[in-house]
C-alpha cells in the first residue's frame, strides 16, 4: 500500500497561483490533464472572465494546451 502512495504522490505537482494583488491559491494537479483546466477553475471561482485575464511562469506567457508536466520539467530550476 505504501507504494501506492509514492506513486500517487509522484503522479501530481504542487502549484501557487499568485494574483495582482499578492493572493497565493495553493493547488495540486494531476500530471496528466492540460493546465488550462486549473486555469479555468481559478478563474471561475474568482468570477473571472478567463479570455481577460493572463497567467505566467516566471513572468514569462506559456500555452495553455500543455500538461503541468511539461511546466515541471522545464520550469524547475530556472524560477525558483
Amino acid at each position: 500500500m505504501e507504494s501506492n502512495r509514492a506513486g500517487d504522490q509522484s503522479s501530481s505537482i504542487s502549484l501557487i497561483v499568485i494574483s495582482q494583488d499578492g493572493n497565493e491559491v495553493h493547488v495540486k494537479i494531476r500530471r496528466g490533464p492540460k493546465i488550462k483546466k486549473l486555469l479555468t477553475a481559478y478563474c471561475h471561482r474568482h468570477f473571472l472572465n478567463y479570455n481577460t485575464v493572463q497567467f505566467l511562469i516566471g513572468g514569462c506567457p506559456f500555452a495553455d494546451n500543455k500538461t503541468p508536466e511539461v511546466f515541471d520539467k522545464s520550469w524547475i530550476g530556472r524560477w525558483g
